[in-house]
């Protein structure tokens, strides 16, 4: 009878326990794919579903790249509470550029010949290929080979032409030959934020016309560039200058240039989100 009595208590108290540990947590990472941990205990990846006890409980989700969201969670008895960790817009727009990526550019360039006694002014389209490595999410490896057809503006001004600067430029005859030069990228791009880009590294170039070909190089700056699209596919450089330095052994040249480029990278969607089955608690200790 006693028996009977004691193994009644254990089977209620049993049942008791089980009551008291039905309670569940159903976890989304959101956008990004990541690690899911509660209370420090893995629990699947991307969306999980973990049977745990009634109480308070801290969800962490691993995104990787240094980067991490955590909630505390209060999960209720007989209850399912969904926890869905929503990443900031600027960590969503970063994964699809991780690693390797292809793209193409077209665009405008200007520049201006120092000092400027042969071509003061010299304009022409641009068109690149463009490989870009996404190191971190703020910040992306460029380079490439970009195509840049010259043509000067102004030639060599008449001395003899008064000091009016329209009689003086009615002057103007034409001597410098058009250019063409094939450009290699070496670019730090800063992603400030999910839109706004600055950059600055350096151009190595070769120059030729129908008179020379010069190998040269210089600095490069953006100042002004803007990532558009659903995956920030479209990029707008509108702040570019650099300056390209024609090595001579007497008279060195510097090339001043402005530029405007849109660029298009063939960015592919996120990583195929992972889902794991039911999870109890007890089967992670």
């Amino acid at each position: 009878m006693k028996l009977a009595i004691a193994c009644g208590l254990l089977l209620a108290a049993a049942d008791a326990s089980a009551q008291e540990g039905d309670a569940r947590l159903r976890i989304d990472s959101g956008c990004l794919p990541g690690e899911v941990f509660v209370d420090n205990k893995k629990v699947g990846a991307d969306h999980a579903e973990l049977v745990t006890t009634k109480g308070l409980h801290r969800v962490r989700i691993d995104y990787g790249d240094d980067y991490e969201e955590t909630r505390l969670v209060y999960a209720n008895r007989a209850v399912t509470t969904d926890v869905l960790v929503a990443p900031t817009d600027y960590h969503c727009k970063a994964v699809h550029r991780r690693g390797v990526r292809f793209g193409a550019s077209l665009g405008f360039v200007a520049g201006s010949l120092l000092p400027s006694n042969t071509a003061p002014f010299a304009f022409g389209p641009k068109a690149a290929f463009a490989l870009n490595i996404g190191v971190r999410r703020f910040l992306d490896l460029r380079t490439g080979l970009a195509f840049t057809f010259l043509r000067p503006v102004f030639g060599s001004p008449d001395s003899s032409s008064s000091s009016s600067l329209s009689s003086r430029a009615s002057r103007v005859t034409p001597q410098a030959p058009d250019a063409i030069a094939l450009d290699v990228p070496a670019h730090l791009r800063f992603n400030l934020g999910s839109v706004y880009v600055m950059g600055f590294g350096a151009n190595f170039t070769f120059i030729t016309d129908t008179v020379d070909k010069t190998l040269a190089a210089g600095p490069w700056l953006n100042f002004a560039g803007f990532r558009l699209g659903p995956r920030r596919e479209w990029e707008l450089d509108v702040g570019e200058v650099g300056a390209t330095v024609v090595p001579a052994p007497k008279d060195p040249q510097v090339v001043l240039r402005w530029g405007l480029t849109l660029t298009y990278l063939v960015l592919p969607p996120p990583p195929a989100r992972r889902g794991a089955p039911l999870i109890h608690e007890e089967e992670l200790r």
